[in-house]
């Protein structure tokens, strides 16, 4: 069959009965025709959900990874779990992995996200950057701001070496 981590009849059963016993997607009520200010708010709310999604798989993710529960489901490895039972691309999953490690030590900006003051793809970015010791100050920087300006501020933060420490 080719889905099988662990080359056993086993794990395509496994992977079945995982997948139906998460069951099926939610199901949004979805409507035409509304006003431009509920279509915005709907557009916000569904971006908020699945922000909040991804924020939870890459703290799942990490779980995962670290008690090796991949193994359950007969995979070797977690990459290998990530590309016979996931949708997902390995790339995507590592962003979301190194995310959520990185939030473990980024208490303010892991509770901005929380509170819906910062935008996923922006708390994302500054985890790549962020310190324990400048956890703060990004969240006070990132407030307001849209997410291309801080995506620049942080593309802007690894472009060059700290200075002194030569080049």
């Amino acid at each position: 069959m080719g889905l099988e981590c662990n080359g056993d009849a086993s794990a395509p059963a496994l992977a079945a009965s995982t997948a139906s016993n998460s069951g099926p997607p939610e199901k949004r009520r979805l409507e035409r025709n509304l006003r431009a200010a509920a279509v915005i708010s709907r557009v916000r709310e569904a971006e908020r959900r699945m922000e909040a999604g991804e924020r939870e798989l890459g703290f799942y993710l990490l779980e995962l990874q670290r008690r090796k529960l991949y193994r359950s489901a007969g995979c070797s490895t977690f990459n290998q779990f990530i590309r016979l039972k996931t949708g997902m691309h390995p790339h995507k999953a590592a962003d979301l992995v190194r995310a959520a490690k990185a939030l473990e030590s980024l208490p303010s900006l892991d509770e901005a996200f929380a509170k819906g003051q910062l935008f996923w793809s922006a708390v994302r970015a500054i985890t790549s950057v962020a310190t324990p010791q400048t956890d703060a100050d990004w969240v006070r920087y990132a407030l307001g701001k849209r997410v291309d300006e801080i995506e620049r501020r942080v593309a802007a933060c690894c472009a060059f070496p700290p200075r002194g420490r030569g080049r």
